[in-house]
């Protein structure tokens, strides 16, 4: 009897071994599978951006990748979303390290939407303490500056850009810094608005796309019930009164 158990213990032994060796090979493929992908996408922006010589990237990646595992770890996402929360992650852990990176790069590089951009980056932001941390407000301020200075306009743009950007900022504050810095600073010219400083020019300098500020003006005339709003051109005269004067209390 003992030796029937022993034997059948034996065969279920041997029967555990080749599933175990798969279950290992199988991970080992999907770690390497990961490692590439992280491999991939933190080259990828690195040399868009130019960020700098391998022996500036070398510790930078060695730094990333563990971070980078670590979060894998307590998030535990299947490996299509591997693929998608990494270029977020990479983008986060660039820009958390000082280098600008611009949005427009990014989302040309990875084809993720701005909605799906903030949803992944909620759940990595505690990851990154000093870019989740960071005072926008501030940052958003030395943007109006940089327009300010670029187009040599007064100070009046400052003043009016501040009042914009803390009345509106419930409303602005979901999106890109670079695109709350166009959408005030078009709005805050738009009283004086004329060929040589239109829209577009402001979005480019700081490297957005013109409809990125055109939906952020649509969500603002829909937040106060503005009604017969069709183009920022068209409806200049409609954004000064309902918006400037009566919302953010600027005189027109």
């Amino acid at each position: 009897m003992l030796e029937i158990e022993h034997q059948t213990k034996s065969v279920s032994v041997e029967e555990q071994r080749p599933n175990t060796l798969k279950s290992a090979i199988s991970k080992k493929k999907i770690s390497q599978q990961i490692i590439l992908i992280f491999n991939d996408w933190y080259f990828t922006f690195a040399k868009e951006q130019n960020i700098g010589s391998p022996r500036v990237l070398s510790p930078l990646k060695l730094e990333a990748k563990k971070i980078f595992l670590r979060t894998l770890e307590e998030l535990s996402p299947s490996l299509p979303k591997i693929g998608i929360l990494t270029p977020v992650f990479i983008f986060s852990f660039f820009r958390d390290k000082g280098f600008s990176i611009p949005f427009h790069l990014f989302r040309s590089l990875s084809g993720l939407t701005r909605h799906k951009y903030f949803q992944i980056l909620k759940r990595i932001a505690g990851i990154f303490p000093n870019y989740a941390t960071r005072d926008r407000k501030h940052i958003i301020l030395k943007g109006i500056a940089n327009v300010k200075s670029s187009f040599h306009l007064d100070s009046q743009f400052i003043e009016n850009s501040g009042k914009i950007m803390q009345k509106l900022w419930s409303i602005l504050s979901n999106t890109t810094d670079s695109v709350v810095v166009s959408t005030v600073s078009v709005l805050a010219l738009l009283p004086s608005l004329n060929n040589s400083i239109n829209p577009t020019i402001i979005c480019k300098k700081m490297g957005v796309s013109h409809s990125a500020v055109i939906y952020q003006v649509k969500r603002i005339v829909k937040a106060f019930n503005i009604s017969g709003y069709t183009t920022l051109n068209k409806s200049r005269e409609l954004l000064c009164v309902e918006v400037l004067e009566k919302v953010v209390n600027i005189p027109i």
